[in-house]
């Protein structure tokens, strides 16, 4: 088959695409180290390489929809005997043919495809199911999408990535992620989080879910963010007459915004890059923001549960807290709001107090607010 392959020039560029595709899916991080990355950046930013990886990505989908749509398995011609049996496999040698046909004309393809199903084998191919990632309480985490952009995701997030020859599409459920190197292919990039939709125009960015409302912090680049259509209020109008929503805002380096799940846009603030990413390098900063988004942050690092009181989490907080320092907070925030903190069980909860009221009995730790 080798010898076969090396008659037709298109083949070795289809092998080499298909290596990187399989190693983007199945490498881990070890593998992807600087000068790794490098390498490939280098590979896909040639416009022939990117043609032929966009067209592999394709084919695999389009295998996967044809197996869905007629009721057979992916792993359906697969040998019992077979190591790889059990894992992703080409659809009949008809159907190759076929998707041969729309991407490319001739025998030279058909070879190609032919010798793609031998490399295939014991691959996980890229389908239209949106890859999940998600890092556990204190784990942070940085990925390599098939685009060539890299995320690096907080503690306790939940990112979904859909990423095709047409279209580049991610969701941020929960958490905090850093987005960074968008602009490499020539897809749109955009990032949904609640109620809205940021769009990267080549930038590094940062996105924060928190229970009720998105912030968004632009470390370099544009980007434009907007409210999506469904998440105004509903509200009884005129027949004929059209619901208006938030205009769409554009950011700069340094700048950033929050909206709420109920599609309301704020005013854009400018803040430090440097702050907005050092929960990367285990530092929460916070600029007057309400206790309550605080305590939800500080949660995504520390195993036990923390409750606030509504009063309590209006309170607005300046500061830097370090990960491995989430106790010596806790035990220093009633010295500087009137708050009381209290043990139930493995719960913590925080409550307000009046001005005058007593505190409790405990000296102020040193070295709380650096």
């Amino acid at each position: 088959m080798s010898e076969d392959l090396a008659q037709w020039p298109c083949a070795g560029l289809w092998l080499e695409a298909l290596e990187w595709h399989a190693t983007l899916h199945e490498g881990s991080d070890m593998e992807w180290t600087d000068a790794r990355l490098s390498e490939w950046r280098r590979w896909y930013s040639q416009p022939k390489n990117r043609r032929i990886f966009e067209q592999i990505s394709q084919l695999l989908e389009d295998r996967d929809a044809y197996c869905q749509r007629h009721g057979r398995p992916k792993d359906a011609d697969a040998d019992p005997g077979d190591p790889g049996a059990g894992r992703a496999r080409s659809p009949p040698f008809g159907w190759i043919k076929a998707a041969a046909g729309v991407l490319l004309a001739g025998a030279a393809l058909a070879c190609a495809v032919l010798a793609l199903r031998v490399r295939w084998a014991g691959t996980r191919a890229a389908g239209p199911r949106a890859m999940v990632y998600e890092t556990a309480v204190g784990q942070l985490e940085t990925i390599h999408l098939s685009d060539g952009s890299t995320v690096t995701l907080g503690a306790r997030t939940r990112l979904t990535a859909e990423l095709t020859a047409h279209r580049r599409a991610l969701r941020l459920l929960h958490g905090e992620a850093w987005f960074r190197d968008t602009d490499i292919a020539s897809q749109p990039f955009s990032v949904k989080a609640g109620h809205g939709t940021i769009t990267a125009l080549g930038t590094s960015f940062v996105v924060d879910r928190d229970s009720d409302r998105v912030v968004v912090t632009v470390i370099g680049g544009t980007v434009e963010v907007s409210a999506m259509p469904d998440a105004a209020p509903r509200r009884t109008v005129h027949p004929g007459t059209r619901t208006r929503h938030p205009p769409a805002v554009r950011m700069v380096r340094g700048e950033a915004l929050s909206y709420s799940d109920l599609g309301n846009i704020g005013p854009v603030t400018h803040v430090s890059a440097q702050a907005a990413t050092a929960w990367a390098h285990g530092q929460l900063i916070f600029n007057g923001v309400p206790l309550r988004y605080v305590v939800e942050n500080i949660g995504r690092y520390w195993s036990r549960r923390i409750t606030i009181g509504p009063r309590a989490g209006r309170l607005r907080f300046s500061g830097l807290i370090y990960e491995n320092g989430i106790q010596d907070w806790l035990n220093g925030l009633s010295t500087i709001f009137p708050v009381a903190v209290a043990e139930a069980g493995s719960s913590i909860g925080i409550h307000s107090r009046a001005p005058n009221a007593p505190r409790p009995n405990q000296a102020p730790r040193p070295g709380l607010l650096r």
